[in-house]
């Protein structure tokens, strides 16, 4: 290659690294013009190193700033990172389920029986809006946990037991520690052999995770049958699942016809946030085919 009486010989290197910029150019929309040879003799570039705090992934990034005012951001894994505006969640029914779960119910307006701690993780995550409302109909005051974050999971590291454990039953210890330092009168996790039954499989058990209360219940010396009830109930047997909560809330002074009537309003709030979230879900699906917008379906 000859610039005007001098020869330059790129490395293989060089070349293959111009070859990728040319061809990221022309996806992009092509070249926006050649600067001139004295431009770019003068041509000038600072570099900087820091991270994105957008979320709790905290990516790596390099930030290139050139003399005119632009600059060029790589090692971000969204665009978030590159100071474009915040994604548009519209179409993102993950973002709506945890908004919507998070709308709570209306705390009741009686004297408070005490105050109940439910962690919001593993099944209480997707149950919230059925146990916020059974506790709150019994004159509860509810304490939930916050949303899963890595120090909230470093927080419960001292009372997990095996590092085979799975991932979303470590971070459980971390929102048990934190309901015991919330000093609740007592945590409410329940062990759930079987799921919601939506008739659409040839079974439906939970995982072997949904007895974690008891072993929650052993390794965490500050646990006890006082604090901690983790009753075994099914919530497709309204009659078996209301008869096992009365046994394990009649301590606190609640009786069987209260338990019968919170529990029937609890499982209609459940089945109005399900009913909410399948209604949501056709919605983006009309208005994703109606664009002609792809669709990525997250199975878990």
């Amino acid at each position: 290659m000859e610039i005007g009486h001098e020869v330059i010989r790129p490395s293989i290197a060089g070349l293959m690294g111009a070859f990728g910029a040319a061809l990221y150019a022309k996806e992009k929309g092509g070249c926006r013009g050649l600067i001139s040879l004295p431009e770019l003799e003068r041509f000038s570039y600072t570099t900087m190193h820091t991270n994105c705090w957008q979320c709790t992934s905290h990516c790596n990034l390099t930030i290139l700033r050139f003399p005119d005012g632009g600059t060029f951001i790589s090692g971000n894994k969204c665009e978030r990172g590159e100071g474009k505006p915040k994604a548009d969640h519209s179409l993102d029914i993950y973002h709506y389920k945890r908004k919507r779960i998070l709308q709570r119910y209306p705390d009741s307006q009686n004297e408070t029986k005490g105050v109940v701690g439910i962690p919001f993780t593993l099944s209480m995550y997707e149950q919230l809006p059925l146990w916020d409302c059974f506790f709150k109909e019994l004159n509860f005051r509810v304490e939930i946990s916050p949303i899963s974050t890595r120090s909230l999971y470093r927080r419960g590291q001292k009372t997990i037991p095996s590092d085979t454990a799975c991932y979303p039953a470590k971070i459980m210890h971390g929102h048990i520690d934190y309901l015991l330092e919330k000093n609740v009168d007592f945590i409410f996790y329940p062990s759930e052999s079987y799921n919601v039954n939506e008739k659409r499989a040839d079974n439906y058990y939970n995982c072997p995770v949904a007895y974690y209360g008891e072993l929650l219940k052993r390794n965490d010396v500050r646990l006890n049958d006082e604090n901690f009830l983790d009753p075994f109930i099914d919530l497709n047997n309204f009659k078996k699942s209301s008869e096992t909560l009365y046994l394990a809330l009649k301590s606190k002074g609640i009786s069987k016809k209260e338990v019968d009537r919170a529990f029937k309003i609890a499982l209609n709030e459940e089945a109005k946030y399900r009913s909410d979230v399948k209604a949501k879900g056709r919605e983006i699906i009309d208005i994703a085919r109606s664009k002609g917008q792809s669709m990525i379906v997250l199975v878990g």
